[in-house]
């Protein structure tokens, strides 16, 4: 069991690193997995752990997006909870 969190990295490429108050035109934009305890359980499971992650994720696009990496990795959901607007489902 690992008792961690997910969080979603938005990464996007640009020339050079913005001044202060400056805006600048990026490419490259990218939508990747992450978080400490997301990785290490996709980790262990990859490697043929059984393993059950306790996180909670938002319930929006992104979190959608972390169960779908957890069902791919057959990592266990059981304990996974949902977050919206100060309430909790299961």
């Amino acid at each position: 069991m690992v008792l961690g969190s997910y969080a979603t990295g938005l990464t996007m490429k640009v020339k050079r690193l913005p001044r202060t108050g400056e805006t600048l035109l990026g490419s490259g934009y990218r939508v990747d997995y992450g978080g400490k305890g997301s990785n290490q359980a996709v980790g262990c499971a990859r490697l043929g752990a059984e393993v059950s992650f306790v996180v909670k994720v938002g319930k929006d696009a992104f979190g959608e997006m972390a169960l779908g990496l957890y069902r791919d990795e057959r990592v266990d959901t059981t304990y996974v909870l949902y977050y919206c607007r100060g309430s909790e489902r299961t």
